[in-house]
């Protein structure tokens, strides 16, 4: 089935060592993600691809004596979860902001400018009457 294919998660790890003998994972994820259109709120399929070379460290100070331009994976208790590995992978290479190329806003946008007051159920009047808790501030002064 075509959507069933579409919904996969391509995983390919290669475990290795650098040469200091620490364990590297070596791969790449891929996978067609649905998101949301950040404009229209609509699914918008997004292809997703991350190339990924962590070395994998037991301290904070062995991540320390790596030489830089290597991503660490810190392990506790000698025990990588690859379940939990791949989904911070995901997330972290995950795009911040969907949009299709083209799509109407969700909601129209209001724009005001200062000297106009906007019609409505008068919500602003309830804010002015409101009791500001800094309106005694107003009146200090600094020496």
């Amino acid at each position: 089935n075509r959507v069933e294919e579409e919904n996969l998660l391509h995983v390919f790890l290669e475990f290795t060592k650098t040469e200091t003998r620490l364990p590297v994972i070596k791969g790449k994820i891929s996978a067609m993600l649905e998101m949301p259109c950040q404009r229209c709120l609509k699914a918008e399929s997004v292809p997703f691809e991350t190339q990924l070379e962590v070395v994998l460290v037991s301290s904070d100070a062995q991540a320390e004596r790596l030489q830089e331009g290597y991503d660490t994976w810190l392990v506790e208790d000698q025990r990588l979860f690859l379940r939990d590995f791949i989904e911070d992978e995901i997330l972290l290479a995950m795009p911040l902001v969907v949009a299709h190329e083209t799509c109407e806003a969700a909601k129209e946008l209001i724009e005001v400018s200062p000297d106009e007051q906007p019609e409505g159920d008068g919500q602003n009047e309830r804010l002015e009457q409101k009791d500001n808790p800094f309106a005694v501030l107003k009146d200090l002064k600094l020496n």
